[in-house]
């Protein structure tokens, strides 16, 4: 279906006057392309999901519709993953994993990489529990960009004092090692320096022979257009790009026997699979310049406080003149203003429609001022309705009057 302005108007009456667009399709579509082109690299390779990036339930019917894994970071990630997914094709990574998260896990066969010595001290009060346990560790080196606070070092020797302290319990083997980098860059200079360190520290563990997977983590790149490019310092790889440079390392290394590869993309997968879509309530003139007000804010649009050009396109219900303008969110704060000092052709009535807003935005948005709004498909279905007044306050003491 086109999005035109009636079935936008049709689904405001319905769901508000701003609401997120979600395009299975597309999600779909990336996690599709990027695994297949992956195994066409290095046969023994596997997408999981990163759920953090947006943890609708749905997406897990997808995952397992199209044989990918989820990564989880958490009890409540693992639980809403576990809706669809079985255990044993959950990752379950994250720093502060409780001891009886950790069973949980084990019991369902996920698999489980551990962030620090505090795990590993959970781990041993497992021990008594279990005949056989099999879990991972984090491991974080240099790639030029800073130390990270997660995983195990190996710089230091902290990587391989894990890799002993597991060794040393007995019952425990050491079947996955996990490393993940946030990094704004995501080039294929910097995956390339973090492939050559994974294969680095898996060279220097004395029981290859238990180790079953390699997981390179996320922070790639999805589809993305032309003007978008122009934020970022360097070209955005490809799908393509990306799995050729990993996928002929790995290939490289191990032939065709080697462990699984895992890669752990979230955003990739899901940023473009949403739009944000806004109307526009008011306009007005303050000293020379135009406001005009949307039923959003930053907020919605820039979650994680990084803000950028976004990719957008007006919807009018008639033809409009060009005229310089922000534009405006609806809470109380004066710096809530979503785009400044652009030429638009908008006025009271018209929507606003923000694509590539599927990661982070309807997971990392607070309550603040208004509730969530809902997320709707195109042709109607409802992914999730629009947060009420009961929604919100349903855990505060003393809502009941």
């Amino acid at each position: 279906m086109t999005i035109d302005y009636k079935v936008l108007d049709t689904i405001a009456k319905q769901e508000g006057t701003s609401f997120y667009l979600f395009y299975p399709e597309i999600f779909v579509k990336n996690l599709n392309d990027f695994s297949k082109l992956l195994a066409t690299y290095y046969k023994n390779s596997k997408v999981a999901y990163a759920y953090k990036a947006n943890y609708m339930p749905i997406l897990g019917q997808y995952l397992k519709q199209n044989e990918c894994w989820g990564e989880v970071v958490s009890g409540m990630e693992y639980d809403i993953a576990r809706i669809f997914l079985a255990g044993e094709h959950l990752i379950f990574n994250g720093p502060c994993k409780t001891a009886l998260e950790m069973n949980r896990a084990l019991e369902d066969g996920a698999v489980l990489n551990l962030d620090s010595f505090y795990e590993l001290d959970l781990l041993r009060s497992l021990l008594d529990h279990h005949k056989n346990i099999s879990v991972g560790l984090r491991v974080s080196f240099d790639i030029g960009t800073g130390s990270s606070r997660f995983g195990f070092n190996y710089e230091n020797g902290e990587f391989m004092r894990a890799v002993s302290s597991l060794l040393d319990m007995g019952k425990v083997k050491l079947t996955s090692i996990h490393s993940h980098f946030t990094t704004r860059e995501r080039s294929l200079d910097l995956f390339e320096r973090r492939v050559n360190g994974m294969l680095d520290v898996y060279d220097a563990i004395p029981c290859k022979e238990q180790i079953q997977h390699l997981n390179i983590g996320g922070g790639f790149f999805g589809p993305i257009s032309e003007e978008a490019k122009t934020n970022f310092t360097v070209v955005p790889p490809s799908f393509e790009d990306y799995a050729s440079l990993i996928g002929n390392a790995f290939n490289k290394r191990f032939g065709e026997d080697g462990p699984t590869l895992f890669v752990e993309p979230g955003v990739s997968m899901i940023a473009n699979a949403m739009d944000f879509v806004v109307q526009v309530l008011d306009s007005r003139e303050v000293k020379g310049r135009r406001i005009l007000t949307v039923d959003g804010s930053v907020n919605n649009l820039f979650p994680t406080g990084s803000k950028y050009n976004p990719d957008f396109k007006i919807i009018c219900a008639e033809k409009r003149e060009r005229i310089r303008s922000d534009i405006a969110g609806y809470t109380c704060m004066e710096h809530d203003i979503l785009m400044a000092d652009i030429d638009i052709a908008a006025a009271p009535g018209d929507f606003i429609v923000f694509h590539n807003r599927g990661a982070y935005s309807n997971v990392y948005k607070p309550p603040f001022i208004k509730a969530a709004p809902a997320i709707v498909g195109i042709d109607g279905e409802i992914f999730s309705r629009r947060q009420t007044f009961e929604d919100v306050i349903a855990t505060y003491a003393g809502s009941n009057g």
